[in-house]
């Protein structure tokens, strides 16, 4: 992906994450999560973006979750915790932008 914090690049390919071929899904899934922390910020951003389909929900979730970062899991807990849960279209949303904005202020 060129520079490592370019985030307009991370934020076209996580535009993968809403495909309708599975395959692209869990790609892309996949290498935002081997981009850790800086796949975060864009994976954030589709989901403060698009409305939570069960496909991109499972997309979105295995590419917060697979971020080999104690603390970056630390913080997405409440996020990944309400993917989960029955309102989880509205939730989630909600605590994605929150995390986006403290993602975005805390790495100025």
């Amino acid at each position: 992906l060129g520079e490592m914090g370019d985030s307009s690049l991370a934020l076209t390919l996580a535009e993968g994450l809403r495909d309708d071929d599975f395959v692209v899904r869990w790609a892309t899934a996949d290498v935002l999560a081997r981009l850790g922390e800086d796949g975060i910020p864009a994976t954030l951003t589709m989901l403060s973006r698009y409305p939570l389909t069960e496909q991109f929900r499972r997309a979105a979730y295995h590419a917060l979750h697979g971020v080999n970062s104690t603390q970056a899991q630390k913080q997405l807990k409440p996020l990944l915790d309400s993917m989960h849960g029955p309102a989880a279209s509205v939730e989630a949303v909600a605590i994605a932008q929150k995390l986006l904005l403290e993602w975005t202020k805390g790495n100025q």
